[in-house]
Protein backbone atom coordinates (compact mmCIF):
# COMPACT_ATOMS: atom_id res chain seq x y z
CA UNK A 1 0.00 0.00 0.00
CA UNK A 2 2.88 2.39 0.81
CA UNK A 3 4.26 1.81 -2.68
CA UNK A 4 0.95 2.87 -4.22
CA UNK A 5 0.81 5.98 -2.06
CA UNK A 6 4.35 6.86 -3.12
CA UNK A 7 3.33 6.42 -6.77
CA UNK A 8 0.40 8.80 -6.29
CA UNK A 9 2.58 11.32 -4.44
CA UNK A 10 5.27 11.38 -7.16
CA UNK A 11 2.62 11.94 -9.83
CA UNK A 12 0.89 14.62 -7.74
CA UNK A 13 4.07 16.61 -7.06
CA UNK A 14 5.23 16.48 -10.68
CA UNK A 15 1.85 17.46 -12.15
CA UNK A 16 1.51 20.28 -9.60
CA UNK A 17 4.89 21.95 -10.18
CA UNK A 18 5.02 21.61 -13.99
CA UNK A 19 1.90 23.58 -15.14
CA UNK A 20 3.50 27.02 -14.56
CA UNK A 21 6.28 25.97 -16.93
CA UNK A 22 3.73 24.65 -19.43
CA UNK A 23 1.84 27.93 -19.15
CA UNK A 24 4.93 29.90 -20.18
CA UNK A 25 5.66 27.47 -23.02
CA UNK A 26 2.10 27.50 -24.38
CA UNK A 27 2.42 30.66 -26.53
CA UNK A 28 5.85 29.59 -27.80
CA UNK A 29 4.57 26.14 -28.74
CA UNK A 30 1.49 27.57 -30.41
CA UNK A 31 -0.76 25.65 -28.01
CA UNK A 32 -3.26 28.36 -27.15
CA UNK A 33 -7.02 28.12 -26.78
CA UNK A 34 -8.52 31.10 -28.60
CA UNK A 35 -12.14 31.84 -27.58
CA UNK A 36 -14.83 31.05 -30.19
CA UNK A 37 -18.61 30.80 -30.29
CA UNK A 38 -18.59 27.60 -28.19
CA UNK A 39 -16.17 28.92 -25.57
CA UNK A 40 -17.16 29.95 -22.05
CA UNK A 41 -13.85 31.71 -21.40
CA UNK A 42 -13.09 35.16 -22.76
CA UNK A 43 -9.29 35.35 -23.09
CA UNK A 44 -6.64 33.20 -24.84
CA UNK A 45 -5.44 30.46 -22.48
CA UNK A 46 -2.53 27.99 -22.77
CA UNK A 47 -3.81 24.50 -23.54
CA UNK A 48 -0.71 22.39 -23.03
CA UNK A 49 -1.30 21.55 -19.36
CA UNK A 50 -1.83 17.91 -20.29
CA UNK A 51 1.93 17.65 -20.74
CA UNK A 52 2.25 18.02 -16.95
CA UNK A 53 -0.31 15.24 -16.41
CA UNK A 54 1.48 12.99 -18.89
CA UNK A 55 4.92 13.65 -17.38
CA UNK A 56 3.75 13.09 -13.80
CA UNK A 57 2.05 9.85 -14.81
CA UNK A 58 5.11 8.47 -16.63
CA UNK A 59 7.46 9.31 -13.75
CA UNK A 60 5.15 7.66 -11.23
CA UNK A 61 4.68 4.52 -13.34
CA UNK A 62 8.45 4.16 -13.79
CA UNK A 63 8.85 4.34 -10.03
CA UNK A 64 6.09 1.78 -9.61
CA UNK A 65 7.74 -0.66 -11.99
CA UNK A 66 11.06 -0.36 -10.15
CA UNK A 67 9.46 -0.94 -6.74
CA UNK A 68 6.92 -3.61 -7.72
CA UNK A 69 8.96 -6.64 -8.79
CA UNK A 70 5.86 -8.84 -8.40
CA UNK A 71 4.59 -7.80 -11.83
CA UNK A 72 4.38 -10.84 -14.08
CA UNK A 73 5.96 -10.92 -17.55
CA UNK A 74 2.46 -10.63 -19.04
CA UNK A 75 1.78 -7.56 -16.90
CA UNK A 76 5.01 -5.96 -18.07
CA UNK A 77 4.03 -6.60 -21.70
CA UNK A 78 0.61 -5.05 -21.09
CA UNK A 79 2.21 -2.07 -19.35
CA UNK A 80 4.60 -1.54 -22.26
CA UNK A 81 1.65 -1.59 -24.65
CA UNK A 82 -0.25 0.95 -22.55
CA UNK A 83 2.73 3.31 -22.21
CA UNK A 84 3.57 3.15 -25.92
CA UNK A 85 -0.06 3.68 -26.91
CA UNK A 86 -0.56 6.45 -24.36
CA UNK A 87 2.52 8.25 -25.64
CA UNK A 88 1.21 8.11 -29.21
CA UNK A 89 -2.15 9.48 -28.09
CA UNK A 90 -0.49 12.27 -26.11
CA UNK A 91 1.59 13.18 -29.17
CA UNK A 92 -1.49 13.26 -31.41
CA UNK A 93 -3.33 15.40 -28.87
CA UNK A 94 -0.41 17.81 -28.60
CA UNK A 95 -0.21 18.18 -32.39
CA UNK A 96 -3.95 18.79 -32.43
CA UNK A 97 -3.61 21.46 -29.74
CA UNK A 98 -1.03 23.24 -31.87
CA UNK A 99 -3.24 22.99 -34.95
CA UNK A 100 -0.55 20.97 -36.72
CA UNK A 101 -2.99 18.25 -37.76
CA UNK A 102 -6.74 18.46 -38.54
CA UNK A 103 -9.26 17.23 -35.96
CA UNK A 104 -10.25 14.23 -38.09
CA UNK A 105 -6.62 13.13 -38.41
CA UNK A 106 -6.09 13.64 -34.68
CA UNK A 107 -8.97 11.36 -33.75
CA UNK A 108 -8.12 8.86 -36.49
CA UNK A 109 -4.73 8.51 -34.81
CA UNK A 110 -6.48 6.80 -31.88
CA UNK A 111 -6.89 3.67 -33.98
CA UNK A 112 -3.24 2.53 -33.89
CA UNK A 113 -2.90 2.83 -30.08
CA UNK A 114 -6.07 0.76 -29.68
CA UNK A 115 -4.54 -1.95 -31.87
CA UNK A 116 -1.30 -1.88 -29.86
CA UNK A 117 -3.23 -2.30 -26.61
CA UNK A 118 -5.04 -5.34 -28.01
CA UNK A 119 -1.79 -6.85 -29.31
CA UNK A 120 -0.24 -6.44 -25.85
CA UNK A 121 -2.86 -8.83 -24.49
CA UNK A 122 -5.46 -6.47 -23.01
CA UNK A 123 -9.00 -7.44 -23.99
CA UNK A 124 -12.52 -7.29 -22.58
CA UNK A 125 -13.10 -10.82 -21.30
CA UNK A 126 -16.84 -10.66 -20.57
CA UNK A 127 -17.40 -12.82 -23.66
CA UNK A 128 -13.95 -14.38 -24.28
CA UNK A 129 -14.45 -14.94 -27.99
CA UNK A 130 -11.91 -13.15 -30.17
CA UNK A 131 -14.29 -11.77 -32.80
CA UNK A 132 -16.39 -10.23 -30.02
CA UNK A 133 -13.80 -9.24 -27.41
CA UNK A 134 -11.43 -7.54 -29.86
CA UNK A 135 -14.00 -5.14 -31.39
CA UNK A 136 -15.39 -4.44 -27.91
CA UNK A 137 -11.92 -3.61 -26.59
CA UNK A 138 -11.31 -1.41 -29.62
CA UNK A 139 -14.56 0.44 -28.90
CA UNK A 140 -13.62 0.86 -25.22
CA UNK A 141 -10.23 2.39 -25.99
CA UNK A 142 -11.30 4.76 -28.76
CA UNK A 143 -14.64 5.61 -27.12
CA UNK A 144 -13.11 6.17 -23.69
CA UNK A 145 -10.46 8.50 -25.06
CA UNK A 146 -13.10 10.57 -26.87
CA UNK A 147 -15.49 10.55 -23.88
CA UNK A 148 -13.16 12.48 -21.58
CA UNK A 149 -12.29 14.81 -24.46
CA UNK A 150 -15.99 15.66 -24.87
CA UNK A 151 -16.24 16.24 -21.13
CA UNK A 152 -13.44 18.80 -21.19
CA UNK A 153 -15.69 21.80 -21.78
CA UNK A 154 -15.66 23.50 -18.39
CA UNK A 155 -12.90 24.51 -15.98
CA UNK A 156 -11.83 21.57 -13.83
CA UNK A 157 -14.61 19.22 -14.94
CA UNK A 158 -12.71 16.54 -16.86
CA UNK A 159 -9.85 16.68 -14.35
CA UNK A 160 -12.21 16.26 -11.38
CA UNK A 161 -14.04 13.35 -13.00
CA UNK A 162 -10.69 11.70 -13.75
CA UNK A 163 -9.68 12.06 -10.09
CA UNK A 164 -12.90 10.42 -8.91
CA UNK A 165 -12.83 7.63 -11.50
CA UNK A 166 -9.18 6.80 -10.85
CA UNK A 167 -9.91 6.68 -7.11
CA UNK A 168 -12.59 4.05 -7.70
CA UNK A 169 -10.34 2.14 -10.09
CA UNK A 170 -7.60 2.22 -7.44
CA UNK A 171 -10.05 0.82 -4.88
CA UNK A 172 -11.16 -1.87 -7.35
CA UNK A 173 -7.52 -2.75 -8.12
CA UNK A 174 -6.74 -3.21 -4.43
CA UNK A 175 -9.81 -5.41 -3.91
CA UNK A 176 -8.83 -7.58 -6.90
CA UNK A 177 -5.14 -7.66 -5.98
CA UNK A 178 -4.27 -6.36 -9.46
CA UNK A 179 -0.75 -4.92 -9.28
CA UNK A 180 -0.74 -3.43 -12.76
CA UNK A 181 -4.15 -1.84 -12.24
CA UNK A 182 -2.92 -0.43 -8.93
CA UNK A 183 0.15 1.22 -10.48
CA UNK A 184 -1.84 2.76 -13.32
CA UNK A 185 -4.77 3.96 -11.22
CA UNK A 186 -2.69 5.49 -8.42
CA UNK A 187 -0.40 7.19 -10.95
CA UNK A 188 -3.43 8.62 -12.73
CA UNK A 189 -5.03 9.68 -9.46
CA UNK A 190 -1.94 11.64 -8.43
CA UNK A 191 -1.32 13.25 -11.81
CA UNK A 192 -4.93 14.44 -12.21
CA UNK A 193 -5.15 15.63 -8.60
CA UNK A 194 -1.90 17.61 -8.86
CA UNK A 195 -3.11 19.40 -11.99
CA UNK A 196 -6.58 20.20 -10.63
CA UNK A 197 -5.66 23.36 -8.62
CA UNK A 198 -4.35 24.97 -11.83
CA UNK A 199 -7.38 23.95 -13.86
CA UNK A 200 -10.31 24.62 -11.51
CA UNK A 201 -12.51 27.69 -12.13
CA UNK A 202 -11.11 30.11 -13.16
CA UNK A 203 -8.54 27.99 -14.94
CA UNK A 204 -5.10 29.46 -15.57
CA UNK A 205 -4.24 26.66 -17.99
CA UNK A 206 -6.20 24.00 -19.88
CA UNK A 207 -5.17 20.37 -20.26
CA UNK A 208 -5.94 20.45 -24.01
CA UNK A 209 -6.41 17.36 -26.14
CA UNK A 210 -3.02 16.08 -25.02
CA UNK A 211 -4.44 15.79 -21.50
CA UNK A 212 -8.06 14.83 -22.14
CA UNK A 213 -7.29 12.14 -24.71
CA UNK A 214 -4.52 10.72 -22.53
CA UNK A 215 -6.70 10.66 -19.40
CA UNK A 216 -9.52 9.04 -21.36
CA UNK A 217 -7.17 6.43 -22.79
CA UNK A 218 -5.73 5.40 -19.42
CA UNK A 219 -9.20 5.28 -17.83
CA UNK A 220 -10.48 3.16 -20.73
CA UNK A 221 -7.46 0.84 -20.43
CA UNK A 222 -8.18 0.43 -16.72
CA UNK A 223 -11.81 -0.35 -17.52
CA UNK A 224 -10.72 -3.15 -19.84
CA UNK A 225 -7.98 -4.38 -17.53
CA UNK A 226 -10.26 -4.65 -14.50
CA UNK A 227 -13.19 -6.30 -16.28
CA UNK A 228 -11.42 -9.58 -16.83
CA UNK A 229 -13.85 -12.18 -15.46
CA UNK A 230 -15.47 -14.22 -18.28
CA UNK A 231 -19.29 -14.20 -18.30
CA UNK A 232 -19.41 -12.09 -15.13
CA UNK A 233 -21.87 -9.24 -15.74
CA UNK A 234 -20.82 -7.35 -12.60
CA UNK A 235 -17.17 -7.44 -13.65
CA UNK A 236 -18.20 -6.08 -17.04
CA UNK A 237 -20.56 -3.36 -15.75
CA UNK A 238 -18.62 -2.01 -12.75
CA UNK A 239 -15.99 -0.11 -14.82
CA UNK A 240 -18.77 1.34 -16.98
CA UNK A 241 -20.46 2.74 -13.87
CA UNK A 242 -17.16 4.09 -12.56
CA UNK A 243 -16.96 5.98 -15.85
CA UNK A 244 -20.68 6.72 -15.70
CA UNK A 245 -20.44 10.48 -16.31
CA UNK A 246 -18.19 10.47 -19.42
CA UNK A 247 -19.90 7.34 -20.81
CA UNK A 248 -23.41 8.69 -20.22
CA UNK A 249 -22.62 12.16 -21.55
CA UNK A 250 -20.95 10.74 -24.67
CA UNK A 251 -23.84 8.36 -25.32
CA UNK A 252 -26.29 11.26 -25.06
CA UNK A 253 -24.10 13.40 -27.38
CA UNK A 254 -23.95 10.67 -30.03
CA UNK A 255 -27.73 10.18 -29.97
CA UNK A 256 -28.33 13.95 -30.02
CA UNK A 257 -26.01 14.56 -32.95
CA UNK A 258 -27.42 11.61 -34.88
CA UNK A 259 -30.95 12.98 -34.44
CA UNK A 260 -29.76 16.45 -35.45
CA UNK A 261 -27.93 14.92 -38.45
CA UNK A 262 -24.65 16.46 -37.34
CA UNK A 263 -21.17 14.99 -37.44
CA UNK A 264 -19.96 13.02 -34.44
CA UNK A 265 -17.04 15.43 -33.99
CA UNK A 266 -19.17 18.57 -34.29
CA UNK A 267 -19.27 20.66 -31.13
CA UNK A 268 -22.30 21.94 -29.28
CA UNK A 269 -23.31 23.36 -25.92
CA UNK A 270 -25.92 20.77 -24.95
CA UNK A 271 -23.86 18.46 -22.77
CA UNK A 272 -25.20 17.62 -19.32
CA UNK A 273 -22.97 20.24 -17.70
CA UNK A 274 -24.11 22.81 -20.27
CA UNK A 275 -27.74 22.10 -19.42
CA UNK A 276 -27.00 22.62 -15.73
CA UNK A 277 -25.27 25.89 -16.53
CA UNK A 278 -28.21 26.97 -18.73
CA UNK A 279 -30.50 26.58 -15.72
CA UNK A 280 -28.50 29.19 -13.86
CA UNK A 281 -26.18 26.89 -11.92
CA UNK A 282 -22.74 28.50 -11.52
CA UNK A 283 -19.61 26.99 -13.03
CA UNK A 284 -18.17 25.79 -9.72
CA UNK A 285 -21.53 24.38 -8.59
CA UNK A 286 -21.98 22.61 -11.93
CA UNK A 287 -18.62 20.88 -11.59
CA UNK A 288 -19.42 19.86 -8.01
CA UNK A 289 -22.81 18.45 -9.07
CA UNK A 290 -21.16 16.45 -11.87
CA UNK A 291 -18.58 15.20 -9.37
CA UNK A 292 -21.40 14.13 -7.05
CA UNK A 293 -23.05 12.18 -9.87
CA UNK A 294 -19.70 10.55 -10.66
CA UNK A 295 -19.13 9.62 -7.01
CA UNK A 296 -22.61 8.10 -6.72
CA UNK A 297 -22.13 6.18 -9.96
CA UNK A 298 -18.72 4.86 -8.83
CA UNK A 299 -20.05 3.85 -5.42
CA UNK A 300 -22.92 2.03 -7.14
CA UNK A 301 -20.34 0.20 -9.21
CA UNK A 302 -18.37 -0.95 -6.17
CA UNK A 303 -21.58 -2.17 -4.54
CA UNK A 304 -22.47 -4.03 -7.73
CA UNK A 305 -19.09 -5.78 -7.73
CA UNK A 306 -20.26 -7.85 -4.75
CA UNK A 307 -23.64 -8.82 -6.21
CA UNK A 308 -24.92 -11.82 -8.13
CA UNK A 309 -25.82 -11.35 -11.79
CA UNK A 310 -29.56 -10.61 -11.48
CA UNK A 311 -29.34 -7.97 -8.73
CA UNK A 312 -26.28 -6.50 -10.49
CA UNK A 313 -28.16 -6.27 -13.79
CA UNK A 314 -31.15 -4.66 -12.07
CA UNK A 315 -28.93 -2.08 -10.34
CA UNK A 316 -27.06 -1.28 -13.54
CA UNK A 317 -30.32 -0.83 -15.47
CA UNK A 318 -31.74 1.42 -12.73
CA UNK A 319 -28.60 3.58 -12.73
CA UNK A 320 -28.71 3.90 -16.53
CA UNK A 321 -32.36 4.96 -16.61
CA UNK A 322 -31.83 7.39 -13.72
CA UNK A 323 -29.11 9.14 -15.75
CA UNK A 324 -31.31 9.23 -18.86
CA UNK A 325 -34.27 10.67 -16.95
CA UNK A 326 -32.07 13.34 -15.36
CA UNK A 327 -30.68 14.29 -18.78
CA UNK A 328 -34.19 14.45 -20.29
CA UNK A 329 -35.42 16.65 -17.45
CA UNK A 330 -32.48 19.01 -17.78
CA UNK A 331 -32.97 19.02 -21.52
CA UNK A 332 -36.18 20.97 -21.03
CA UNK A 333 -33.85 23.98 -20.75
CA UNK A 334 -31.87 24.41 -23.94
CA UNK A 335 -28.28 25.54 -23.76
CA UNK A 336 -27.34 28.39 -26.00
Amino acid sequence: MWTYLAIALIALVASFILPPLAKRLGPRLGAMDIPNRLSIHSSPTPRDGGLAIFTGFILAVCYGVLTAPSLSPDDKTRLLGILASGSLIALAGFLGDRGTIPTKVEFSSLLLPAVLVILSGIRVQFIPIAYLSIPLTFFYIVGGSCAVNLLDGMDGLATSIAVIASFFFATLSLSQGDGLGGILSFALLGSALGFLPHNFHRARIFMGDVGSLFLGFILASLAVLLSSEPYDFASFAVPILILGVPVGDTFAALVRRALDRKGVLSGDRRHLYDLLRARGVGDRATVLIMCGISAISGTTGLIMSRMDILPAFALFTAAFFAFCLAAMWLGASKAT
